[in-house]
């Protein structure tokens, strides 16, 4: 199953780095209802930010039940591409 969305996932990536306008400011309210706006720049850096956090968690849990862990960092991902 995520094997089948890898190639869609790196579409969709590549799309946002290559049309998003990063200099442009985005307001959105966070999950705990607080109103803020920053620049677009800064929340595609924190949305592939916090995806490496998620990547870590996976992996920790993966080995803590003795799996095989993929390498999951980006610099693989682009010279894989």
């Amino acid at each position: 199953m995520c094997e089948q969305r890898i190639p869609q996932n790196a579409a969709l990536y590549q799309t946002i780095v290559d049309t998003v306008d990063t200099g442009r400011d985005v307001r959105f309210t966070t999950m705990r209802g607080e109103a803020f706006t920053n620049d677009a720049g800064t929340l595609v850096l924190h949305v592939f930010a916090h995806g490496a956090y998620h990547r870590g968690q996976i992996a920790q849990n993966i080995r803590r039940v003795g799996g095989d862990v993929a390498d999951s960092d980006y610099f693989v991902f682009k010279m894989n591409r």
